[in-house]
Parts: structure tokens; sequence; C-alpha cells
């Protein structure tokens, strides 16, 4: 509109000022009635030549501007996948843009297709739905708007997002102009997340159950939220530790270090690790755990989810089997070492004896075995106080 505001106002100017300006110089310049008479008749042709060539270079300048406009609209269309459509109620025809029919994968044609054609693109199980809508937009005139089905011809299913006004001549519906709009991949991207959620709410149901402590964490690897075990393992409700680094209370002075970075960086290069960790109960009670943390999506937001044990029991057997261990070997060394002596002595006597003619000489060897049996019962039940030590 201001365009052409613009061209109107160009032109009476020019026309005005040409009419003024050629009166005035050959009322004063040119003398003879017949070069001004001449004159007269063709400034008439000169002013219509310059508005024509002004409306030409406007006309130009205004069609590319379209052209821009145009190219702008339809690559927006293509990014948005939207294209319009026109249906004539009266031929019983539909107009489709070219946007609309490379989104729905037809041969690019400015026929008119007929509805039947249309209709039967539809999915078999949303005709009903389309038919109920666009006849109830036909009967009160309200904006026609539908989400439904489309089968491609190759057979692909497409989710459509349609709206469209009714026009009206003398009263009664003429012509149905709406766009429609490619929602499938909108479409799926819920359904996953649905899917997702679901499945996740189910997990979270699954974990409230279990013995085990689970805590979710975000990104960071702060808490997001805890199971009821949590709480009876380390004493910890969810209010008072939602936020906060689990190292920031569950370890202590002995915890070691290098267990608490592997799961740092477990869950900064958000990889799976599994360690075992001493931790630190409210009450200050020390306890083993074995902690596995996992990353996992979780609303889309990538999350960890770290499942705990407590081990205290296996970790004390753990080191009774290590002590007995210690115990064991110190034994060996015992019968390999402190009863093979007396015994190697006794069998040496033994063999004296039966060697020696002298009565006297036996004597002392008997004496010496003697010794020998003393020193090695004395071995044998410090052995033995051993082994009761051990509590097998």
């Amino acid at each position: 509109m201001y365009a052409q505001l613009r061209l109107s106002l160009s032109l009476l100017i020019i026309a005005l000022g040409w009419t003024a300006l050629s009166n005035y110089l050959i009322g004063n310049y040119i003398t003879g009635r017949y070069l001004q008479s001449i004159l007269d008749s063709y400034k008439e042709y000169a002013s219509i030549l310059a508005i024509a060539i002004l409306f030409h270079i406007f006309s130009v300048k205004t069609k590319k501007r379209l052209v821009r406009k145009s190219q702008f609209l339809s690559h927006a269309q293509e990014l948005a996948k939207v294209g319009g459509w026109e249906y004539i109620i009266k031929d019983k025809k539909y107009l489709i843009s070219k946007d609309l029919r490379k989104m729905l994968h037809l041969q690019e044609s400015d026929k008119p297709v007929d509805a039947v054609t249309v209709y039967n693109y539809i999915h078999p199980e949303d005709k009903k739905l389309v038919l109920k809508r666009f006849r109830h937009s036909l009967e009160t005139g309200d904006d026609y708007r539908v989400i439904h089905r489309l089968v491609t011809p190759e057979g692909k299913i497409l989710f459509i997002n349609e709206i469209a006004k009714i026009e009206s001549i003398n009263g009664y519906p003429s012509i149905v102009r709406g766009v429609a709009q490619d929602i499938t991949e909108t479409i799926l991207l819920r359904d996953s997340l649905e899917s997702t959620s679901q499945r996740n709410h189910q997990l979270m149901e699954v974990m409230s159950l279990i013995d085990d402590f689970v805590m979710l964490l975000d990104k960071n690897g702060k808490i997001t939220w805890v199971n009821p075990s949590f709480n009876k393992i380390t004493g910890y409700t969810l209010s008072e530790v939602a936020g906060l680094y689990p190292g920031d209370f569950l370890e202590g002075a002995d915890t070691h270090p290098e267990a608490s970075r592997s799961l740092r960086e477990c869950i900064a290069n958000n990889s799976y690790c599994s360690i075992e960790i001493l931790s630190y109960t409210r009450s200050g009670k020390k306890y083993w755990a074995q902690v596995n943390a996992t990353p996992f999506l979780q609303n889309g937001s990538l999350a960890f989810i770290v499942i705990g044990s407590n081990i205290s029991k296996r970790k004390l057997v753990e080191s009774k089997l290590q002590q007995q261990n210690n115990l064991l070997k110190k034994l060996n060394w015992t019968l390999s070492h402190q009863i093979r002596r007396p015994v190697a002595s006794i069998q040496g006597l033994n063999i004296l004896i039966k060697q020696s003619r002298d009565e006297l000489e036996k004597q002392e060897y008997y004496e010496a075995i003697i010794t020998c049996a003393d020193e090695l019962d004395k071995v044998v039940k410090d052995v033995n106080n051993k082994i009761n030590f051990m509590d097998i």
C-alpha cells in the first residue's frame, strides 16, 4: 500500500512539474505561434513517456522484491514443512501448492486434484475424523482444524496439522483455503519422550523397593533423588542431600582418595564405573559400600544412577580371611622349621642308639630324645593355640 501511494504521488508531481515547467519555457523562450503549437502537442507525449519509464522502473523493482519475498516465503515454508491448499467446493477440486506437493512426495503439477484422490491419501483410521471436522466447519463457518495422518505414495506415514478458513459467497461456503504442516518429527519426539518418561517412572518405582541404596545425580554429579533404602543405610533424607555432591557428606577421614577420585572422573567422563569405598553414616559410623554408577537419559537430559550395596559384612569376612591366611603362612613356616628340627634330631638319635653298644652312651641318647620330644610337644601346643585363635 505504501509503495503504491508513493508511485501515485511521484507520477502526480512529475505530471504537474512537467506541465508547469514546459508552459513556462514555451511561453517565455519560444517565439512563433507555429513552433509553440508543435511543442505544446509534443510535451504531452514527453510527459506520458516519462511516466511510462518511471512506471516500468517501479514495476521491475516491485517484481524483484516480490521474487525475493516469494523465495524467502518458499524457503521458510520448506524449513517449517508447511504447504498451502485451496478447495473449490462447487467443483470438488483441490489446488495444492508446490511446497505441499513436495512435502507429500507428489508429482509437481498445476492441475487441480479431485477430492476423492486427496481423500485416499488420508490414513484409513483418520478418515472419519477428517470428514467430521470438515463438515462441521462447512456447516458452522468455524475454522477447520485437525491433526491426522497421511500415507504418501511410497507408503510413508506423515502426521499433518491442518488449519483452514471457509470463504462464503452470498451466505454459502464457496472456497476453503488452508495450510498443512508436517509435524511427524514433533509427534515421534513427543512419543519417544513420553515412552522414556514412563520407563523412568517404572524404574523409580522399582528402585524404591530394592534394599540397595539408589541415588540419581544430574549431569554435574549433584543429587536429585534417593530411594528409601538410602535413608535406612546412611541416615540422610532427600531434603537434606538434594543438590549436594555425595562426597560432601558420605566421605570421611579414612575414605581412600583414589576411590573418591574414580567416582568423580566417572561422572565427568559420562562413563560406567564400579568401586568399593569406605563411607560414613549421618551418625559417623563407618561402612563399606559397593558403588556402581551408570549414565542414562532422564527426560531428554543426561543423568546418572548410582546403586550402592552395604558390603561391610563381606569386607569383615575378607579381613578375617586375610588374617587367617597370614596366620596359616606362619604355621606353615613353624611346621616346616620348628617341628622338623626336633623330629630330625629324634630320627638321628634313634639311629645312633641302634649303632651304639655302650649302655651309658645309649642312656645319653635317650635323654636327648626326651628333650627333643619336650621341644616338639611345646611347638605342637603353640600351633594348637594359634589354630584355636583363628576361630575357623
